[in-house]
């Protein structure tokens, strides 16, 4: 039987996937760029933004500083605290 509806945290991955690229859309970075700011290869990064539970405080730090968006935000999705 095929999955019908995403699971909870696919959901949550899939938000900080689309806060990332929208950030690098917006700022016109492009994931090279991202790559260095975040001290990682670029394929890494990829690798990263597949499976965004990989991601290290320190990566997710610079990506968010970089792109100006806040972490509540890019981890959130939102700016209200939950």
């Amino acid at each position: 039987m095929p999955r019908l509806r995403a699971s909870a945290t696919e959901l949550e991955n899939r938000k900080i996937i689309a806060e990332i690229k929208y950030g690098c859309e917006m700022s016109g970075i492009n994931p090279v760029d991202l790559a260095v700011v975040a001290h990682m290869n670029r394929s890494t990064l990829y690798r990263r933004l597949k499976d965004p539970t990989q991601f290290r405080l320190c990566e997710l730090r610079a990506i968010s500083q970089r792109l100006h968006i806040p972490m509540q935000k890019l981890i959130l999705g939102s700016d209200q605290s939950a």
